[in-house]
Parts: structure tokens; C-alpha cells; sequence
């Protein structure tokens, strides 16, 4: 429901607004997005002890004050839920932390089944702060390495990992901001890979990794031996048939 509230206003259906100096233009946009889309958009104008000129002025101020109001509401329920889950993923990365993707020969257009290749890339703001596991040997936080594709529809968590075998090695390197790139150098595989859905559509992708420490081991789970969650950005393809 969008509420466009003004002092003295009149109640008509979901919508409270003013007459006095309220354009019937934006009465109008907001009772009919009300009744279209149901959003939730509060936008309140108040007017007290305002002269005539004031009034004019808030009253041609009040269509883009709803307009601004309208245009959240759209972008909020454009997302899709994967898109919202993304979101709040990022929002937990540690500050000043980053994780981008590199697609191999940054192709975007692949064939039901294929296999997509990738590199991490990190970088942090706050220099020596940070640390990476970097090792691709089959250790704890390599094997946590998760990736999330989605149509819009429907999501695939999809596990990835270079070495299936258990390992109890480990390498830390200090992150800054050069990109620091996983798979690491003088590593087995020089991609990462995940195998895409047989349905062809438009497809939207992002990993979750658990080599990030803080200096010394700090943050390292005993638990489980993996470190902080970072979530990537997201990346476009499509898959044709």
C-alpha cells in the first residue's frame, strides 16, 4: 500500500492525502499504483502554518517526492528472491573485503551441461589485516567452497572443489589491495569449474568462500578449521539450447 499522508488529509481507499494543495495528478499516480501493486511505500507531507506561497511550492514538490516513493517500491519488488538472498549475503562480507569472479576468456553464452571455469580474485581495504588460505589440497575450507546458480526460479547449490581427497595442509597469505588470485600459483588446476543446468534461460551466479582469517588464525573456526563466509558479486550468462 503506498500512504502519501498530509495534514487535514481525506481517506480514499489506501491512500491518504490533502486537497488543498495536493495535484490531482498525484492523487491520482497514487491511488493507482495502491491498487495495482499493493506496495508499501510510506511518504509523509506535512504542511503547518504554511502561507499560500509555500503551499504552491510543496504542492509542486509532492509528484516527485511520489515518484521517488514509486520508483523504490518498483526497484525493491523487481529483485527476485536469489537476488534478495544475494544481497544479504554480501551485506555480511567483513568491511573493505572483496571477491570477484573472472570468467575463463569471459564468455557468457554456454550449451545445456557445460562446464563454466572461473578465478577468485581478492582484495582487501585495510592492508594486513586479512589473510587467505590459499592451498587447493582438499583442506576444510577448500571443500566449503559453494556455489549458487539460479534462473529466477529455481536455485542449484553446487559444491566445488579442486582436490576430492582430505588434506590437513595449509598456506596463509596476506591480503591487500592487489587482487590476490584462488586458484593460487604452482596449484594443480589453474580454474575453478562448475558444471551449468541443461535448461537453457538466463541464469544468475555467485560463490561463497571460507578461506578468510584474520592475521595470526584469528576468526579460523576449531570447529570446523574454516574461516569467515565472503560472498562474490554476481555474474550474468546464458545458457542456449
Amino acid at each position: 500500500m503506498i500512504a502519501l499522508w498530509v495534514r487535514r488529509g481525506i481517506i480514499n481507499a489506501t491512500v491518504v492525502y490533502a486537497s488543498p494543495f495536493v495535484p490531482r495528478s498525484a492523487q491520482f499516480v497514487a491511488e493507482t499504483w495502491a491498487l495495482l501493486h499493493g506496495a508499501r511505500c510510506l511518504l509523509r507531507v506535512e504542511a503547518h502554518n504554511v502561507n499560500a506561497r509555500r503551499k504552491v511550492a510543496l504542492g509542486a514538490a509532492v509528484p516527485f517526492l511520489l515518484v521517488g516513493c514509486v520508483l523504490l517500491v518498483m526497484g525493491a519488488f523487481s529483485k527476485t528472491e536469489f537476488e534478495r538472498e544475494h544481497g544479504a549475503a554480501l551485506k555480511d562480507n567483513p568491511w573493505g573485503v572483496e571477491l570477484t569472479l573472472q570468467i575463463a576468456n569471459g564468455q557468457r553464452q554456454f550449451h545445456p551441461g557445460d562446464t563454466l571455469r572461473f578465478r577468485e580474485f581478492y582484495t582487501a581495504k585495510s592492508p594486513r589485516m586479512w589473510q587467505l588460505e590459499v592451498l587447493e589440497d582438499g583442506n576444510d575450507a577448500d571443500a566449503a567452497n559453494l556455489a549458487f546458480i539460479s534462473n529466477g526460479s529455481a536455485t542449484i547449490r553446487q559444491p566445488y572443489s579442486t582436490v576430492r581427497t582430505a588434506s590437513n595442509k595449509w598456506r596463509f597469505v596476506t591480503l591487500d589491495t592487489d587482487p590476490l588470485r584462488v586458484p593460487y600459483f604452482n596449484q594443480n588446476a589453474e580454474w575453478h569449474s562448475i558444471t551449468l543446468p541443461r535448461e537453457p534461460g538466463r541464469y544468475q551466479i555467485y560463490v561463497q568462500t571460507h578461506r578468510l582469517v584474520l592475521r595470526k588464525g584469528g576468526g579460523l573456526d576449531p570447529s570446523t578449521h574454516i574461516g569467515y563466509p565472503l560472498t562474490s558479486e554476481l555474474i550474468d550468462i546464458e545458457i542456449i539450447g
